[in-house]
């Protein structure tokens, strides 16, 4: 009688483990399946210059300078082992970032991303046609040509604060120089993709303006 008891017994605990291993096997899948390796080269994939031959040489020599006058304790260890900041070739530096956009993201705040992000990458400047020189004085008519256009912003969600404290002033009066220092801060920052709001408002005030 105990035996019979224990056949029916076996298959219903055979079915409850078969179950609760499905129920995991689900979840544990589920799980995985979205954690995903995000590599630089992804990341910053509208972003990152041609790391073949010549081409963006330019681009290329503009990060190199910019290299070489950043402190040793912002540089990643691997970066600092391939190349000498102080004397650093733009090839040196184009043969780094080729190598080590393959990387695994190490996360926004590490050394890393950091370098790649702004040595690897095309910068707000490169993005636009007729950006303004910077070295124009702060009273040009440039720089008060994008002023009005500045004012001509009446949503304040599409500004930062610095700007919406420049609109308020005169051109005359700290204006220009004001909206000068914003330009010429956005040009140097990395590029991201099109959707970046710094980079969508200097496309729409930090270049030359068609009318007054």
């Amino acid at each position: 009688m105990q035996k019979n008891r224990l056949v029916k017994v076996l298959p219903k605990v055979g079915l409850g483990l078969g179950i609760a291993t499905g129920i995991f096997g689900i979840i544990y899948g589920t799980y995985y399946s979205n954690i995903t390796t995000q590599y630089y080269s992804e990341i910053f994939k509208e972003a990152l210059l041609d790391a073949e031959g010549t081409a963006n040489q330019k681009q290329w020599e503009a990060r190199t300078t910019s290299l070489k006058s950043a402190p040793t304790n912002t540089l990643a260890e691997s970066i600092l082992l391939d190349i000498n900041p102080a004397i650093a070739e733009w090839t040196e530096l184009r043969d780094w970032c080729k190598l080590n956009i393959k990387n695994t993201n190490t996360g926004e705040e590490s050394k890393e991303y950091k370098n790649i992000r702004d040595y690897c990458t095309f910068s707000i400047k490169d993005k636009l046609e007729n950006a303004i020189d910077e070295n124009k004085s702060d009273n040009d008519v440039e720089w008060a040509k994008v002023h009005n256009a500045l004012k001509a912003i009446k949503n304040n969600d599409e500004l930062d604060a610095e700007l919406i404290k420049a609109r308020e002033k005169d051109v005359n009066n700290e204006g220009g120089k004001t909206i000068k220092e914003w330009c010429t801060k956005a040009y140097k920052k990395p590029y991201t993709n099109k959707k970046d709001k710094v980079f969508n408002i200097a496309l729409r005030i930090c270049v030359t303006q068609n009318s007054a």
